[in-house]
């Protein structure tokens, strides 16, 4: 690629440098046509090779909060990626996201599903919703 400068005009303190390269003379408008399938602002660009059809399944989870004991009655409190299991408060024989809660302790709660062995979730722990098929 050669460079040939055409003329410099400096006015103050702006310099103005207009250039001629080489390739110039080669460039027509057909080349943007590459170009604007890589336009970095459009929105509906997509990365080659991804599929819109892919669907990638969501796993909801639950989250032990706390635990709370008084008069007797405990109560297990849990948080959650739906609605289903935000700000949950539940005591033992009460059901959530296919589990049962069988034992509430002081920094734990035991869990037990149909078939399945007892499950211990100790608080700050989650657990994915079980999904039967």
């Amino acid at each position: 690629m050669k460079l040939r400068v055409n003329n410099i005009v400096i006015g103050g303190a702006a310099l103005l440098l207009t250039a001629t390269c080489a390739f110039a003379g080669r460039y027509n408008g057909a080349a943007s046509g590459d170009v604007l399938p890589q336009n970095i602002f459009n929105v509906k660009r997509r990365a080659p090779g991804i599929r819109d059809d892919i669907v990638i399944p969501q796993v909801n989870f639950f989250t032990l909060t706390g635990t709370m004991s008084y008069d007797g009655r405990s109560l297990a409190f849990f948080d959650g990626t739906t609605r289903r299991f935000q700000n949950k408060v539940l005591k033992p024989g009460e059901k959530l996201g296919g589990y049962t809660v069988t034992e509430i302790a002081n920094d734990l709660i035991k869990l037990q599903a149909p078939g399945r062995a007892e499950v211990t979730l100790r608080v700050g722990s989650r657990l994915a919703e079980l999904i039967e098929n």
